[in-house]
C-alpha cells in the first residue's frame, strides 16, 4: 500500500504587480490631471476678467491644483486596484501605491 502526496500550492504573500494595470492607472491619472488643469484655467481666466484682487485669484489657483492633483492621484489609484484582477484589498492597495508613485514621479 503506497501512500501519494500531492504537492501543496504555495502562493506568495504578495503577488507579483500587474503592470498593465500600473500603466492604464498612470494613464487615467494623467488625463484626469489634464482635465482638470484645463478646467482650472477656463475659470481662471473667466474669474480673471470679473475679479480686481489678484490674491484672490492666487488662492484659488493654488487651491484649485492641489485639489485636482489630489483628485487625479486618487481616480488613478482606483483604476490601478480595480484593473489589477486581484481580490484582495491589500493588493489592491498596493497597486495604488505603485500607481500613484509612479504618477507623482512623472
Amino acid at each position: 500500500m503506497s501512500v501519494e502526496f500531492s504537492p501543496t500550492v504555495v502562493r506568495p504573500r504578495f503577488p507579483a504587480i500587474s503592470w498593465p494595470a500600473i500603466f492604464a492607472a498612470l494613464a487615467v491619472g494623467i488625463a484626469v490631471q489634464l482635465l482638470l488643469s484645463l478646467a482650472g484655467v477656463a475659470l481662471g481666466v473667466y474669474a480673471f476678467d470679473s475679479a480686481d484682487e489678484t490674491e484672490t485669484i492666487t488662492l484659488a489657483a493654488a487651491s484649485w491644483g492641489a485639489v485636482s492633483m489630489l483628485v487625479s492621484a486618487l481616480v488613478g489609484g482606483y483604476v490601478a486596484g480595480r484593473c489589477s484582477g486581484l481580490r484582495r484589498t491589500g493588493d489592491g492597495v498596493i497597486h495604488g501605491l505603485v500607481s500613484w508613485a509612479a504618477t507623482t514621479l512623472l
